[in-house]
């Protein structure tokens, strides 16, 4: 467990991974000695965790929790690719006006 938490800390804390989505699964949930998802976020100290982050208890053998934690992540991504998309219009916008401003023809000036 702590080598998890030692690797989870050093990845949140890399700058080339400060805009990255992280989903910690609290996996085994069917066995009697457990961590709960809440324990979980407590060890791995999610509070001090900048990015956007999920927690979810499951149990891969079953597949509980599983839907939920990939829903949630989906609409992370879709999220994510919607307002890139948006920054991409509002880009394309301004360069677009720019060329148009600057193709007019300009007036010479003599002296």
């Amino acid at each position: 467990m702590q080598d998890a938490i030692d690797e989870f800390q050093k990845m949140t804390n890399e700058p080339e991974l400060q805009n990255c989505i992280f989903m910690l699964l609290a996996n085994k949930q069917d066995l009697p000695n457990a961590l709960s998802k809440r324990e979980i976020a407590e060890k791995f100290n999610i509070r001090a965790v900048k990015q956007t982050l999920y927690v979810e208890a499951v149990t891969a053998t079953t597949g509980d929790g599983l839907a939920e934690s990939f829903d949630w992540l989906a609409t992370q991504l879709r999220a994510r690719k919607q307002s890139r998309w948006d920054k991409t219009k509002e880009n394309l916008f301004k360069y677009t006006s720019y060329i148009r401003c600057t193709t007019e023809p300009q007036e010479q000036i003599t002296e």
